[in-house]
């Protein structure tokens, strides 16, 4: 199949992950979040919290969450 070309930017930004990921998505007018999630079970993620849980809820542009 064919080829798509695509832009990726890698950036450190300090503060909570999910809403530093959340802020900076905003900020710079990103299209799209693509987050990876390691797939806690719903018991350990409801203790832990869920960074990609929280992105995909709160985010202003789509996300893609990766497993």
């Amino acid at each position: 199949m064919g080829e798509t070309e695509a832009e990726v930017e890698e950036t450190v930004v300090p503060g909570s992950p999910a809403e530093a990921i959340i802020d900076h998505a905003d900020e710079a007018g990103d299209p799209l979040i693509v987050i990876g999630s390691r797939g806690l079970s719903g018991l350990r993620e409801m203790m832990l919290g869920s960074v990609s849980h929280r992105v995909l809820h709160h985010a202003n542009c789509p996300v893609t969450v990766v497993r």
